[in-house]
Formats: structure tokens, sequence, C-alpha cells
């Protein structure tokens, strides 16, 4: 399988209002005991993230000018770490979870206070290099990385299966 046939393709860009109002309790916990090695793939992802948001990009012909980094958010990594893991430990790859959430769902479980905006998914990919590669040659992930109204992101990596997930939000 190659990498580009490994990368979902879809993207998705659907503002979404979320609060606390349908938080869930419980569902952000766990986060303090994520592997350090996944951990240390999220940061380099974040990196790799802001290093072509600094340098501007084309993404399948639209140009985007450089932009201001994204900043980490808890919320919003807690949202992707627990899709990255829900899709390994239940075998699908898919925006939407086999009953239907999709990222503004997950994102409203947590405290995030702004709006949810975009997602980005990849699978099977062994290193942040080799996933950022892939999501920069695909042009709807290629432009959620660099929509400049993306204000924050949230990286989770779950390495048993490769999985990986991006949350953008704006706070």
């Amino acid at each position: 399988m190659t990498p580009r046939s490994r990368l979902l393709l879809a993207f998705v860009l659907a503002p979404s209002l979320v609060g606390c109002a349908e938080e869930d309790e419980g569902y952000c916990d766990g986060q303090e005991s994520w592997r350090a090695e996944w951990v240390a793939y999220e940061d380099e992802v974040l990196t790799i993230v802001n290093q072509h948001r600094a340098q501007g990009a084309t993404c399948d012909g639209e140009v985007f000018a450089p932009s201001e980094p994204l900043s980490a958010n808890v919320d919003l990594r807690c949202a992707a770490r627990n899709h990255s893991a829900d899709m390994a430990i239940r075998s699908y790859f898919s925006h939407d979870t086999p009953e239907g959430e999709n990222f503004s769902d997950r994102v409203a479980k947590t405290d995030y206070a702004g709006f949810a905006q975009g997602e980005n998914i990849a699978y099977g990919y062994a290193s942040p290099t080799e996933v950022m590669t892939g999501w920069m040659a695909s042009p709807g992930h290629c432009r959620n990385i660099m929509n400049p109204d993306h204000t924050q992101i949230g990286i989770g990596h779950y390495g048993e299966g490769l999985y990986w997930t991006q949350v953008m939000g704006r706070e």
C-alpha cells in the first residue's frame, strides 16, 4: 500500500461552536499516562506544522502565504488522541466513528471553549516526517494545516497501528 493510499483523502472543514454543556466526565482521563514516545511524536508534528505555516505552501494550486504558528491545545489534543486510540482499538479508519460521532462531537466532550474547525487523520505512517509529508501532499489536508483561520491544534498519535489525528480550532 502506498503512503498516499494510506492517507484518507477526505477532509473536514465544518465550523461548530463547542463548549462544556455536552462534556462527558472522564473523557480526557488517562491523557497524563500517554506513552512518552507518542507525546514526542505529537510534539514533532506540531513543530513541522508550524514550519510549513511559517514558509507558506501551495495546496493543489491554492497559494497560502506564511501564517502564524498554531498553538497546542490540551482539549483538542484529548479529542485527537481519543480518536486515534479508538480507530486503532476498534480497527476502523474514518473521520466518523461507527456510531456516527464526528470531530465536533468529540471536541464537545472536552472543555474547549472555541470552535472546532477541521480534522486530519492518517494511518500507517511510522514517523512525524512521513505523516506530515503525506498530509502536505494531499490538497484537503494541506489546506487544513495551512488555513490561517486556525489558531490552535491538538495532535494525537496512537502507535499501536500507527494512527494519527490532528484537530484544528480557533479560540
